[in-house]
This record gives structure tokens, sequence and C-alpha cells, in this order.
């Protein structure tokens, strides 16, 4: 139904998708670099959990403390 809407180009593998991504680039030789997120703790624990939450209290000099209407870089792993 997505093709017909025109929701969507066309169908296809990912393989597909970086085919066409190469062509409408006009970089037929470019080369596709796949990122995966860093290990962490974090992954494990949801992986092994059934409900997919683990709750952990640190102390609390161990955890960051952010001020309100700032911007920050965190690491993946305080993200939840």
């Amino acid at each position: 139904e997505a093709l017909e809407d025109k929701l969507i180009d066309g169908l296809g593998q990912i393989e597909d998708a970086y085919a066409k991504a190469k062509q409408l680039a006009g970089a037929p030789d470019a080369h596709v670099v796949r990122y995966t997120p860093p290990f962490s703790l974090g992954r494990i624990f949801r992986a092994l959990s059934e409900s997919g939450k683990v709750q952990i209290e640190l102390p609390r000099q161990l955890v960051p403390q952010l001020e309100s209407g700032r911007a920050y870089y965190l690491p993946s792993f305080y993200a939840p």
C-alpha cells in the first residue's frame, strides 16, 4: 500500500537501498560503512532482563550534575 500511495520509492533489501543511494549520489564505487553502538554493560543488562528494564542506584557523586537549559553531550551509557 505504501508504494501505491507513493509513501515510499520502492521495495527491496538493504543492499538495494545502498545501490540506489550510490546511484542517486553519482558515486557507484562508494563503500558503505556501518557503525554499531559501542559495547556497554547497559546493553547486556537489557538483553538479559525479561522486562527490558534494569534499575541501578548509584551514589550521587557518581552521577553527573546537569543543569537545565544547557546542552550536553553524553556518552551512550547515560541514555535510557
